[in-house]
């Protein structure tokens, strides 16, 4: 997946990276994010397969990471919103979905500005989790909001 910064400044999915069959495998390496003004290694973004936890067909669950002084500037909203856009597009996503820490505002917000909602918490690894979620049909309709139609 190779993706161009949506606005300057903004992390570039830089790698570009050769994913197995998306519906049969919904586990994918992990991406790197770059600054899309430098080229400098900000995180990374991945789907995975949690363990203990069979996903439903379609639904894949995204793992985010961003360096400390990359955070609070945009770079993990727009990364996630490039890669639920492609998981979506490309990948024959029904839902997308992932887990936050209760106390973790930032990555909330993040997922708030993405489009997606609150769906539940979870424990998990013997912690209790926020799980945040967007189906296809949030997508959608999500998309035609942030972006004008095309000609």
């Amino acid at each position: 997946m190779a993706a161009t910064a949506i606005r300057p400044g903004v992390p570039v999915v830089s790698a570009e990276v050769g994913y197995p069959d998306p519906v049969a495998t919904p586990s994918f390496p992990p991406v790197v994010l770059r600054n899309g003004l430098d080229g400098v290694s900000i995180g990374r973004i991945q789907t995975f397969v949690p363990p203990g936890r069979a996903l439903p067909p379609g639904t894949f669950d995204v793992g985010i990471g961003l360096k400390e002084n990359a955070r609070g500037k945009g770079y993990g909203r727009e990364a996630l919103a490039l890669l639920t856009d492609w998981l979506f597009e490309h990948a024959a996503a029904e839902a997308v979905e992932a887990s936050t820490d209760p106390a973790n505002v930032a990555m909330r917000t993040v997922f708030r500005k993405a489009g997606w909602m609150p769906a539940g918490s979870l424990t998990e690894v013997g912690r209790e989790w926020v799980m945040y979620r967007i189906t296809r049909r949030e997508w959608e309709a999500w998309r035609r909001q942030r972006k004008p139609p095309r000609p």
